[in-house]
């Protein structure tokens, strides 16, 4: 297995760079992970950080979009962005020997502080398109759903791309005010992973330490207000052929050293071919065309669940199984077998991500930002081989598997409806009609129960 080198350098307050040598790999890949994303936002300005992404791809100082995309592919880089809930990046894969060139590209693209009122409505317009195609995508648009549910009071519960409402009535001064906040007074991770030096780029990087200000950095996320009771909501669809439905819980945050044990659980439970509930309901029972358990962990608290994609007919028997199946993992915990083949794969899982840069250039980054420190693949594995079944069943608590909540989507009828009330209240009955009215408020609902 080969071994990596780790080295953290702090710029200042804000500013710390990672660099993770591969000398092994043929090219390395450059990321400026900033610390904000849709929590930091409100239902007025939601998207914001979104739309930022999309606006640093919109040239630089003197350059053109077209200029700065023709450069980038002469250099032979990908440059791409993401932006999550706690996270925004733009980041780039490329030959070391080009490093300098899309660094000071990269650079460039920020510096851009005004942008072009062409640019801007043509963007919207982009993004707006995204939006609605989500209405499309069920297991995106039940997604959203169910972190609303679980975050009602919280920015956590935003999308991260906005609604329809908060990026119509978004405009350029507030999008260039908050690029201007995000660069000043936000925590930045440059995270390097690939095949080059610290010390080589290290010396590039301190040509551009003017551009990184010390200015102390803010950070205003409130702790979500857990809700005490389960429920389920449930979303009419006549549209939908399937019904969709998650459940789930709050569980650890990301920097809780459980989360180790979070991963075994979540792949004995629904996270591979072998798990309990694939076996049993697609395999066995054959009452699913899709199921998986999952998690996302945030700085302070953390979401675990169950996704499935069933029929009409079989509704009532997925949610049967899957409770029972809960039951038994509550009151038994996992075999000794199920933990040592869980754990195995975990590391192997672990063992071929660290062969990707771009996979280690975010998970530096997250890891940095999120608890300070930087892990090693040797530090990750053994975290893995410090778990017995003991330890792993002495923390089920972290599932909170009583206080499940829901929300299922699709074409349910009354007979659905008794089906789903015998596990959990039915907290809304929504029927979905009007797609913009509903992407742009994000709920619109009528209790029945």
């Amino acid at each position: 297995m080969n071994s990596s080198v780790i080295n953290v350098t702090k710029i200042n307050q804000r500013v710390t760079v990672i660099i993770e040598e591969m000398p092994w790999i043929s090219y390395l890949t450059l990321g400026f992970v900033f610390e904000t994303g849709s929590r930091d936002e409100d239902e007025t300005i939601n998207g914001i950080t979104h739309f930022i992404e999309h606006m640093t791809f919109k040239g630089a100082e003197g350059k053109t979009a077209y200029d700065i995309a023709r450069i980038l592919e002469n250099l032979g880089a990908f440059v791409n962005g993401y932006t999550s809930k706690e996270e925004m990046a733009i980041y780039g894969s490329f030959l070391k020997e080009k490093f300098s060139d899309v660094f000071s590209i990269i650079i460039s693209m920020f510096k851009k502080r005004k942008y072009d009122e062409k640019d801007f409505n043509l963007e919207k317009k982009v993004i707006l398109q995204e939006i609605s195609e989500i209405f499309d995508e069920p297991e995106e648009l039940l997604s959203e759903f169910f972190l609303k549910e679980m975050f009602p009071q919280n920015s956590l519960g935003l999308p991260v791309a906005g609604s329809l409402s908060s990026i119509e009535n978004l405009t350029k001064s507030a999008l260039e005010t908050q690029l201007i906040h995000n660069w000043s007074n936000k925590r930045i991770c440059i995270s390097i992973a690939g095949n080059i030096e610290s010390s080589d780029a290290l010396r590039c990087i301190a040509n551009y330490v003017d551009n990184f200000a010390h200015e102390d950095y803010q950070k205003h996320w409130s702790t979500p207000v857990r809700i005490s009771d389960g429920f389920i909501k449930v979303i009419k669809r006549n549209d939908l052929k399937q019904i969709y439905g998650i459940i789930g819980s709050y569980t650890i945050s990301f920097n809780d050293p459980r989360r180790y044990v979070l991963a075994i659980l979540n792949h004995v439970v629904g996270a591979s071919r072998s798990s309990r509930l694939v076996s049993l309901l697609q395999e066995e029972k054959a009452l699913v065309s899709y199921i998986s358990s999952f998690y996302e962990l945030y700085s302070d608290i953390g979401i675990w669940g169950i996704f499935f994609i069933t029929n009409s007919d079989s509704l009532g028997d997925v949610l049967r199984f899957i409770t029972e199946e809960l039951k038994k993992l509550k009151n038994f915990g996992i075999t000794k077998r199920e933990m040592d083949k869980a754990v195995s794969y975990r590391k192997g899982l672990t063992a071929l991500s660290s062969e990707d840069s771009s996979l280690r250039m975010r998970h530096n980054a997250r890891n940095f930002l999120k608890m300070g420190v930087v892990p090693t693949l040797k530090d990750i594995l053994n975290e893995y081989d410090k778990l017995t079944v003991d330890k792993v069943n002495a923390e089920l608590d972290i599932l909170n598997i009583d206080n499940w909540c829901g929300v299922i989507m699709g074409p349910i009828d009354d007979t659905q409806l008794v089906d789903i009330s015998i596990y959990k209240p039915i907290k809304e009955f929504q029927f979905l009609l009007d797609t913009d009215k509903v992407l742009k408020k994000h709920v619109v609902s009528k209790t029945i129960y």
